[in-house]
C-alpha cells in the first residue's frame, strides 16, 4: 500500500505539501490490515485497498472522513479511542 501511496502523491503534486506518507511499526490492528491513520484527526482506516486512495485523499484536501471507508461507527469510537489511550502512554 505505501508504494501505491506514493504513486498517488506523484500523480497529485497538489498534495504533496499538506501530505506525508510513512511506514510504521505496530499498531495493534493486524487482523483489520492493511492499516492507514490520517493525522491530525486520528481517522484510521481499515482493510484499505489501492482502489480506495482517491477517497482517502479527499479526507486529506476536505478534512472529511471518507465515510464510506470506515467501519462502522461503533468499531471507529472503539478505535479513536484505543489511539487516545495509546496517545497517553
Amino acid at each position: 500500500m505505501y508504494k501505491e501511496m506514493k504513486r498517488h502523491l506523484k500523480t497529485h503534486p497538489e498534495l504533496k505539501p499538506g501530505v506525508r506518507v510513512t511506514t510504521s511499526g505496530c499498531l495493534d490492528l493486524c487482523d483489520h490490515g492493511p492499516v492507514i491513520a490520517v493525522f491530525p484527526e486520528a481517522t484510521v482506516y481499515l482493510g484499505v485497498t489501492a482502489d480506495d486512495l482517491p477517497d482517502m485523499f479527499e479526507h486529506v484536501e476536505t478534512g472529511r472522513r471518507a465515510e464510506a471507508l470506515t467501519d462502522s461507527p461503533k468499531r471507529r469510537r472503539a478505535v479513536e479511542a484505543e489511539w487516545a489511550h495509546e496517545k497517553t502512554k
